[in-house]
């Protein structure tokens, strides 16, 4: 079982050199959108960096793998509604089995003053999850989606895991 996970943003190739001496499994994740930093995402939860975002996991089910895409969902939200994010969280993760090309999805919560989640999945094409977002199954987390975009405390973006041999394109 996954710990914890951690995140590290920047440039493509400062991350490269990065990940060489990372724990395993590491990855390095290049965004959908040009005005994204690349992510290097280490699922060990051992790396030493100087300025990582660490998750605790909450909930996990399957892996990432490379040549996934990674579509990551961040939530800010306040201590009067994380009875109900989790609780909501839990239904995303029982319904599970039927989301079509998932091969992994994790929930971790960073370990700082504010509530912020972050929600990760790996699929097998981002089609996949677009699918899923377009859903009633996507149900339980739209309400958050919805609140927290309108405060700002929310964020959302998509990235593909590369292969090392993508590491230095």
């Amino acid at each position: 079982m996954t710990q914890s996970f951690e995140t590290v943003f920047g440039s493509q190739e400062l991350l490269a050199g990065i990940i060489d001496k990372s724990p395993r499994p590491s990855y390095l994740l290049k965004p959908s959108s040009t005005n994204q930093a690349n992510m290097l995402l280490d699922m060990s939860g051992r790396g030493e960096y100087s300025s990582p975002i660490k998750f605790n996991v909450v909930r996990e089910h399957g892996k990432v793998s490379e040549g996934d895409y990674v579509h990551c969902m961040y939530f800010y939200i306040t201590h009067d509604e994380e009875k109900l994010f989790t609780s909501q969280m839990n239904k995303i993760f029982a319904a599970k089995d039927i989301y079509s090309g998932m091969s992994g999805m994790f929930l971790g919560k960073a370990a700082d003053d504010q509530i912020q989640y972050l929600l990760l999945s790996s699929w097998e094409n981002s089609t996949d999850f677009f699918t899923m977002k377009e859903t009633p199954a996507f149900t339980p987390l739209r309400q958050f989606t919805t609140r927290a975009a309108s405060s700002g405390g929310y964020h959302e973006t998509g990235y593909k895991v590369l292969a090392p041999s993508e590491y230095r394109d």
